[in-house]
């Protein structure tokens, strides 16, 4: 078997693909023969697993940026807040406040001020789930630059 259609795949991956196909002999032959280019510890307990016929369980957490979908984060990605509070985690303060009204830094000024003016409209005087109120958007737009006495300005960029 001259060729490794693996070669390029993680450990993660190998594992996921062994588990998944386990019934294909084909395929755990191929992953077989690509293991046995790999060192490290995790890779040679798979090989032995494939060779002696075990059940292959996924054996270590995914990693922290890894973007495979398991069953578990699949359960939590369908949540809104927890995708929404993980996304936001990764953005600059400034990028934090747009987000939490729907924008990101790269929507051109003239829609950024229509997007603001119309949360305006929609806002009411009590917060929402994600802290958007009348009060919060003056606070937010004033931040960003938007908004100072009334007075719509320029995006500081």
């Amino acid at each position: 078997m001259p060729q490794r259609p693996y070669a390029s795949f993680s450990f993660e991956k190998l594992e996921a693909i062994a588990i998944e196909k386990s019934q294909d002999e084909i395929t755990l032959k191929k992953i077989r023969h690509e293991l046995t280019f790999r060192n490290t510890r995790a890779s040679r307990r798979l090989a032995s697993k494939l060779e002696s016929g075990e059940e292959i369980q996924e054996t270590r957490a995914p990693r922290r940026n890894s973007r495979s979908v398991t069953e578990d984060n699949k359960k939590t990605s369908s949540d809104i807040e927890f995708r929404y509070e993980a996304l936001r985690r990764t953005f600059t303060e400034k990028s934090s406040i747009m987000a939490k009204w729907g924008v990101s830094e790269l929507l051109p000024q003239d829609m950024l001020l229509k997007v603001f003016a119309l949360w305006k409209t929609q806002c009411g005087e009590e917060p929402d789930s994600y802290g958007r109120c009348k009060s919060s958007l003056m606070d937010d737009m004033i931040k960003l630059g938007l908004e100072v006495s009334g007075k719509p300005e320029a995006v500081k960029r």
